[in-house]
């Protein structure tokens, strides 16, 4: 049976991992702007050696992350929660016919009031 202990340690390689990650980035990232900030008319050995570095870099780094994406299982698909058995059905709300039958309103009746003054 898995427990805590298992778990922090997963999570503290993978933290060194995508630490590792994060430095090979960094490392691509200066390599790029270096060629940016020096862009060549015609690459010297040594600019094609580092552009040639910074493309296995960079598949190396694609490559890893392919391979942490595919050990991960996608997450499942949020469900509704199944209703509580305990808890009663709601009522349906009641319908209407579809025509309503028309009344006249009632007409007023004159109300007598026994305090009122008669005249």
């Amino acid at each position: 049976m898995a427990n805590f202990e298992q778990l922090n340690a997963l999570l503290d390689q993978a933290v060194a991992r995508i630490s590792t990650v994060k430095a090979d980035t960094e490392s691509l990232l200066a390599r790029i702007t270096e060629l940016q900030q020096n862009p060549p008319v015609g690459m010297t050995p040594e600019q094609q050696a580092s552009l040639d570095t910074a493309v296995a870099t960079a598949q190396k780094i694609t490559d890893a992350l392919g391979t942490v994406d595919d050990l991960v299982p996608d997450a499942p698909p949020q469900t509704a929660p199944a209703p509580d058995p305990a808890e009663p059905a709601p009522t349906p709300a009641p319908t209407e016919p579809a025509t309503a039958p028309t009344t006249e309103p009632a007409p007023a009746q004159p109300t007598t009031d026994p305090a009122a003054p008669t005249a």
